[in-house]
């Protein structure tokens, strides 16, 4: 059955890192690699990342982040209580695009769920608890290890 070998794309960025031409490239390495899915998130704007963002991209890449994000509401997914997320019409449709993009290249993408609550999606991993226990010799109890 061989090893399912995944890889998050997360966070996309739109403007900055989901440009079609680059992913294409990149999902033609991962399909050489040996990778057979990758799973899809866009960026999930939280307090704080938005001042990041400011301070580390160059100033067009902030506005036009930026606008993704205005007068978008406030909701708690995944850890956050305060967070944004781009309107999932345009999510869909630039997941659509990634996914044709890498079923090219014999990769299945799917979108994460836990990322994108208001779409239909995939489970992005499966629990932690199928593929790894705990580690009988750790000192730390929560210490998880892949072979036993």
């Amino acid at each position: 059955a061989g090893i399912n070998v995944r890889v998050r794309l997360d966070p996309l960025i739109p403007g900055v890192n989901d440009n079609p031409e680059e992913i294409r490239d990149l999902f033609q390495e991962l399909g050489c690699r040996g990778v057979n899915t990758v799973s899809l998130s866009y960026l999930m704007m939280r307090p704080g990342i938005l001042w990041q963002i400011k301070r580390e991209l160059p100033p067009a890449h902030y506005k036009l982040l930026e606008g993704f994000f205005r007068y978008r509401p406030q909701a708690p997914i995944a850890a956050s209580q305060n967070t944004q997320l781009i309107t999932p019409v345009w999510r869909l449709r630039r997941y659509e695009e990634i996914k044709a993009l890498a079923s090219k290249y014999r990769l299945k993408a799917s979108i994460c769920a836990c990322k994108n609550p208001e779409l239909t999606a995939d489970l992005c991993s499966q629990p932690v608890k199928e593929y790894l226990s705990p580690c009988r010799h750790s000192i730390n109890a929560r210490q998880l290890c892949l072979f036993n």
